[in-house]
């Protein structure tokens, strides 16, 4: 059921990690990932929702290839914001002919508490 893909375990936050990891291998691109800390208050509460900031460095069609096996995986990862713009050549500062964008996913991620 949906509710069991949405959360992330308790325990399993390394899978999810390892998993993302995988995706951005598995498609040739750098990745970075950011997931703010817990905030507390919420123990009365099934999950806890982390904000979660995935930047990506590769050619495009990996980049779409990349949200493609996302959307397939095993994960939820709820994306508000998607934004992809072109490497810059750092000799000429010009936009980079090679195909190769620079992306950033925000959006968030239910982990169980």
């Amino acid at each position: 059921p949906l509710f069991e893909k949405m959360i992330v375990k308790k325990g399993n936050e390394v899978e999810f990690i390892s998993g993302l990891e995988k995706i951005a291998k598995n498609n040739n691109l750098t990745q970075k990932i950011q997931i703010s800390s817990a905030a507390s208050g919420d123990q009365d509460k099934l999950a806890r929702k982390r904000d979660i900031t995935i930047s990506l460095s590769g050619d495009y069609p990996n980049v779409v290839k990349y949200l493609e096996d996302l959307e397939k995986s095993d994960f939820y990862v709820i994306i508000d914001s998607l934004v992809v713009s072109s490497e810059k050549n750092s000799t000429t500062k010009a936009a980079n002919s090679s195909g190769a964008v620079k992306t950033n996913l925000q959006g968030y991620v239910y982990f169980s508490i």
